[in-house]
């Protein structure tokens, strides 16, 4: 599984990557850079100053989560906070298994941020070169914090399935 998550943060993270590399150039100097609660733009940007901060924060977090998902296993015990801790360290096996299901959680916090990346990347994108800013009926404008919003929540509840012990009937 966590190879799965890892292909997809990846592929994600390339994509985003990608379309910001692809999409930069056409954009204006000015760019929609916040919107307000019913999403029209409600303040622009130099794109220079929001893409250097915007790429930095999406390579620093990629690195930062998949730097933690490599190490973690040189992180001490005692420094590791996950439920039912002395489940997960009774013995060698679930302790192996606690680091790679942390690995899986580090991953799946790598695909949200990747893939919301890519999906806001796009949301300026469009808002910043069509004629009529954030044209009506335009998918990811209208429910992009539903998607942010819904890939979380699912990201929890995962999250919290992973790290729940087997039952011990």
């Amino acid at each position: 599984m966590l190879h799965i998550f890892r292909l997809l943060w990846i592929g994600l993270f390339a994509a985003a990557i990608y379309e910001i590399v692809t999409t930069y150039p056409d954009l204006p100097q000015q760019i929609a850079v916040h919107f307000d609660a019913s999403g029209q733009p409600d303040s622009v940007g130099e794109k220079n100053v929001f893409y250097a901060f915007f790429v930095g924060l999406l390579v620093f977090l990629n690195i930062l989560f998949f730097s933690i998902s490599l190490l973690i296993r040189k992180i001490p015990l005692s420094m590791i906070s996950v439920p039912w801790k002395s489940y997960w360290c009774a013995n060698e096996d679930s302790t192996k298994l606690m680091y790679r299901k942390l690995g899986e959680i580090l991953a799946m916090a790598g695909v949200l941020v990747s893939g919301s990346s890519y999906l806001i990347n796009l949301t300026v994108m469009r808002c910043s070169t069509s004629p009529a800013p954030c044209p009506t009926g335009d998918f990811i404008r209208a429910n992009l914090v539903w998607i942010i919003l819904g890939c979380t929540f699912i990201f929890l509840i995962l999250s919290f399935l992973f790290l729940k012990p087997k039952s011990q009937n």
